[in-house]
């Protein structure tokens, strides 16, 4: 199965319009040549960071959470160095059985998690 591509899932989600997607394609091409879509979308002021979050959240069929809602107990925080979360921009936010639950600025750098 084809991933879907974020400009449709913005547009699905009714956070863009399909013309300022393929505007903001054509820009990727140009100067602009190896930003990522989202980041031209928020320059041109078409949707915003949290609307492109939940899009590429969606896309990789994660979760997307507002870090501000959540009560971290501190043994979850010291679970991860401060150095390490400032370096793979990661914040750990519970700890399940077996595994530490992260939020993660890019949740496709697979090395930081």
């Amino acid at each position: 199965m084809a991933k879907r591509k974020l400009g449709q899932i913005l547009i699905e989600m009714g956070y863009v319009t399909q013309a300022e997607v393929d505007t903001a394609l054509e820009e990727q091409q140009g100067p602009e040549k190896g930003t990522k879509l989202g980041s031209i979308l928020v320059d041109n002021k078409a949707c915003d960071d949290e609307q492109v979050a939940k899009a590429l959240a969606h896309q990789s069929g994660l979760k997307y959470c507002q870090i501000s809602k959540f009560q971290i107990p501190p043994a979850v925080i010291s679970a991860v160095s401060r150095d390490v979360a400032v370096e793979h921009t990661i914040i750990p936010l519970k700890k399940g059985k077996r595994a530490l639950i992260v939020a993660s600025e890019d949740p496709l750098d697979f090395f930081a998690l």
